[in-house]
């Protein structure tokens, strides 16, 4: 068990490390013009394999056995790290600025974010969605099992959303329907409705992940990359603990409700910054 343990805990922490250097490094392998359309299929390949892989591991390891799944997903592993190895593109140099403290260094990134205006308000947005959209999925299996008597599944979102764009208006505030879930509102009726807003996150967070990439200079990218999985991260579990707190004061639904209210004002923000007027973004290298 210590030897799975730390398997899991070495794996975690890699895949946090190719996940920051694959969003910093793909502005340097694709162009400025192709940038949405590559974060795009990246997301739909990353997706795909969320939604995929359980079952055909649990029907894998029921055919062969855990052990034998394992060694193939490892093996997986360094086929990724062989196709990796034969770029040909080079990162983007930083510059030849001499190397400072890490906290320093993590201090300009985090400065960054917040003084960047379209930063700033991907960072008010997405924290948004993560806190509504953790609140919703931490409360629904609640609602399913003591007031509705139905099972614990529901469809759902991998909870690491970023936000929204300037029309999120149009699917966003669906979520409101989450809290009426059979009562008034019919389930399938709730479950399209969510469906809806989980769609408009995905596509919202191709198109911020592409205004992060185009707004933050090459040297700050990784900085800045981490600042935003930090903050996302915290979003999730403030909008969990807090879901919590308040389905216990003052019910599952009223808790739900105030989830679901925060991911129907998701786009206040764009609304009021910069970003909903501008045409272009300046691209730095």
């Amino acid at each position: 068990m210590t030897h799975l343990l730390a398997v899991v805990v070495i794996q975690g922490v890699a895949t946090v490390f190719f996940d920051l250097a694959t969003q910093s490094f793909v502005k340097d392998l694709a162009p400025g013009s192709l940038l949405a359309r590559t974060n795009a299929r990246l997301a739909t390949i990353t997706q795909t394999a969320v939604v995929a892989g359980p079952p055909l591991a649990g029907w894998a390891a029921g055919l062969l056995s855990a052990p034998t799944v394992l060694l193939v997903m490892a093996g997986g592993y360094l086929w990724s790290a062989g196709w990796l190895s034969v770029l040909t593109t080079r990162e983007h140099s930083a510059g030849s600025s001499p190397r400072r403290r890490l906290l320093h260094e993590i201090g300009e990134g985090v400065v960054f974010v917040f003084r960047q205006p379209v930063l700033r308000t991907v960072v008010v947005s997405g924290s948004m969605v993560n806190i509504g959209t953790a609140g919703v999925m931490t409360l629904l299996p609640v609602l399913a099992l003591t007031e509705l008597g139905q099972p614990s599944g529901w469809p759902n979102g991998s909870g690491q959303a970023e936000p929204s764009c300037s029309w999120g208006s149009r699917s966003h505030p669906l979520a409101v329907a989450i809290p009426l879930l059979g009562r008034p509102v019919p389930g399938p009726l709730a479950a399209i409705g969510w469906a809806l807003v989980m769609l408009k996150v995905g596509f919202d967070s191709v198109l911020m992940m592409t205004f992060r990439q185009q707004v933050t200079p090459a040297g700050l990218m990784a900085r800045v990359n981490g600042t935003m999985r930090v903050l996302f991260t915290g979003a999730v579990a403030l909008g969990s603990a807090t879901a919590g707190a308040l389905a216990t004061a003052g019910g599952v639904r009223c808790a739900l409700g105030v989830s679901a209210a925060c991911l129907a004002r998701v786009w206040i923000p764009i609304a009021l910054s910069p970003l909903r007027r501008m045409t272009t973004l300046g691209t730095h290298r």
